[in-house]
């Protein structure tokens, strides 16, 4: 890419900025997590000077916060919906601007634990259906709040490994849908993150522990 595409990109993204904060999916449209999200990972990738300077970290935290809600849960944008994908978009945000703090992780996963169901995946608000990308979303929040020992991890396993199919050996998004391509992502990146977090030691001895007690109350 060129510089002066690169220019052109920081240029366009700074006029979709609202003035409560947030990136709008254009210029006067309303800050939203998911475009917020991705204007600080498009931003960081070109990271120029011009690119890293042109974000208002003080303004996009008050947009954060401001999405936050008491529950945990946070709001996708003023007035909009909750659900998981949108404490994700959050932390992600607010972990690579370095503005993650208490306020913003209250109560997260706590609310994030209350989404996850009976089959063993997340579904995208408490009471729904467990599925491939809210499991994702779920369990990547509670990685980046060193939180993941929390979660009952036999449990979103089992649910895993039965979303891929024996025929077309790709993974389908939730119990008796079609198997989806997007859904090889979703599900797959879940097997990664657990095993990142098999790899600290402290967790796999949990996991370990885990492991007996399960079979102990099986057998």
């Amino acid at each position: 890419m060129s510089e002066e595409m690169k220019s052109e990109i920081v240029t366009f993204l700074k006029t979709c900025v609202h003035p409560d904060g947030g990136y709008g999916g254009g210029p006067g449209q309303l800050g939203h997590l998911a475009t917020t999200y991705a204007a600080v990972l498009c931003l960081i990738s070109i990271g120029t000077e011009q690119a890293l300077a042109s974000i208002d970290r003080e303004l996009t935290y008050k947009f954060l916060l401001a999405r936050h809600q008491p529950s945990g849960a946070y709001t996708m944008h003023h007035g909009g919906e909750e659900d998981i994908r949108a404490p994700y978009l959050a932390l992600v945000s607010a972990s690579l601007l370095k503005i993650i703090d208490s306020k913003l992780t209250d109560m997260v996963a706590e609310w994030i634990m209350s989404c996850q169901t009976y089959e063993g995946g997340f579904g995208g608000e408490p009471g729904m259906e467990a599925h491939g990308g809210y499991t994702f979303c779920a369990f990547a929040c509670l990685c980046l709040l060193d939180k993941a020992k929390i979660l009952d991890v036999n449990a979103v396993l089992k649910w895993l490994v039965r979303r891929q199919m024996k025929f077309e050996g790709g993974f389908q998004g939730r119990t008796n849908k079609h198997v989806d391509g997007c859904y090889s992502f979703w599900q797959g990146a879940v097997f990664r993150l657990i095993d990142t977090e098999l790899e600290r030691e402290e967790w796999f001895l949990w996991m370990e522990h885990s492991i007996l007690e399960h079979s102990k109350n099986t057998f």
